[in-house]
């Protein structure tokens, strides 16, 4: 929506009252005085409004919320923080824009650009799901050469423009709850580049038929007026000798960053001075201790069974003991499974629907070396238990926390805690 639409706007409603409803409330504020403007949280039973939804004029909606809760008559008066943000930019600050979007990936491809622009002497902006809210750096994006936004796809949901550069890491299948099929999901996703004019970018990895239909089947033949380049897999030789991003599904996610360089000249010495001291982001592959000869790693942030596999095989020979559990979305473990009984290594399985679905196709296959939990402490104590020294026990459940933990931040933290406890 145009600050010219929002100007007419008498009443506004902030729609969702987290982290980016709170910075859409102040940007508004004070570009719009004279606009009346509340606030709404549903899970926050202080913060609500007396008023009819149809009495504002403007409602602006955080991206976890689903706009299927709203009738369709109310749809025009619907927009968004990152619509807002992208609706009023000039031509010469989206240029400026580098979105970055994906089912896994995103946080981390989005924060080594960053670095990277930043080493290169650029002055550099992060933003959107990682980072601070688009708006709150709306008004000083013209001092910056570049912003970096990590982009989900409930943000990208109904974005009607793209950003000059588009960073697509991978599509697997996720987000069954809020889109119900993968086309949906792709759909919105697409957003990122589907709406890009001539000179635009548009960079995913060479890996790309590897991923779900319709992506494997349709971006190399999307009919672009923008540049399409297929990237390679970042050599591990970028990494520390010990480094955890010489997993080879993080080395595809970050080749992408070395063909942004490319397109952007910036030295490849630049991009392994920036890769050799990458700390990367917390919950990712994280080794926490070793402890009685027993090493644990951190991975909550893996949220489907892709991501578990993908960090089962990185840990190799070296599995001991995997975590698995959350809630089901729908997906098929059977890959996960099948990856568990190839490594031999013990399940530590949550007792949630995900875990109910992982333990049924285990005894179908007649797998015994199964631990059941039904709490974090117990699951690290088991893991202390079962898990040959030597080896690593793996947090990596492919499942979201939602129901059992707060967030897989707090899943992850509070395994941690335990571990350092002992």
């Amino acid at each position: 929506m145009q600050f010219r639409q929002l100007e007419c706007a008498k009443s506004m409603l902030i729609y969702g009252y987290g982290t980016e409803g709170q910075a859409s409330q102040k940007f508004l504020q004070q570009r719009f005085k004279k606009a009346d403007i509340e606030v709404f949280d549903d899970a926050q039973p202080e913060i609500s409004t007396t008023r009819d939804l149809s009495e504002f004029d403007v409602i602006v909606v955080s991206p976890g919320i689903s706009r299927e809760r709203f009738s369709v008559q109310l749809h025009d008066k619907l927009t968004s923080q990152v619509e807002i943000f992208f609706h009023n930019l000039t031509e010469i600050q989206r240029q400026k824009i580098i979105g970055v979007t994906g089912t896994k990936g995103k946080s981390t491809t989005t924060k080594l650009i960053s670095e990277v622009l930043a080493n290169a002497g650029k002055k550099v902006l992060i933003g959107g799901n990682f980072g601070v809210p688009v708006l709150s750096f709306y008004d000083t994006l013209n001092a910056y050469d570049f912003a970096v936004l990590e982009l989900s796809s409930y943000q990208l949901e109904f974005l009607d423009i793209s950003p000059h550069v588009a960073i697509f890491t991978n599509f697997y299948n996720d987000h069954m709850d809020r889109h119900y099929t993968v086309e949906a999901y792709f759909e919105a996703k697409s957003h990122i580049f589907s709406r890009q004019i001539e000179g635009d970018i548009t960079i995913v990895s060479t890996n790309h038929e590897s991923f779900l239909p319709p992506f494997s089947q349709t971006i190399v033949q999307w009919s672009l007026p923008s540049k399409l380049i297929l990237a390679k897999s970042l050599s591990a030789e970028y990494f520390p000798q010990s480094s955890t991003f010489r997993a080879p599904h993080l080395l595809q996610n970050l080749g992408l960053v070395q063909a942004l360089c490319v397109e952007l000249e910036i030295p490849e010495s630049i991009l392994k001075k920036t890769t050799m001291a990458f700390a990367g982001l917390e919950h990712r592959l994280e080794y926490v201790d070793t402890k009685f000869g027993i090493s644990f790693i951190n991975d909550a942030n893996a949220t489907t069974p892709d991501a578990s596999v993908a960090a089962m095989q990185f840990v190799g020979d070296k599995l001991g003991s995997v975590i698995v559990g959350g809630l089901d979305r729908g997906y098929d473990f059977s890959q996960m499974v099948d990856a568990i009984i190839a490594k031999n290594c013990w399940v530590i399985v949550l007792k949630s629907t995900a875990g109910d679905k992982v333990m049924s196709l285990l005894a179908e296959k007649k797998y015994a070396k199964i631990q059941l939990v039904y709490t974090m402490p117990e699951i690290v104590r088991t893991g202390f238990e079962v898990t040959p020294r030597g080896k690593t026990c793996l947090l990596s459940m492919g499942s979201p926390s939602y129901g059992y933990f707060k967030n897989f931040e707090e899943k992850g933290t509070l395994f941690k805690q335990l571990i350092r406890q002992r």
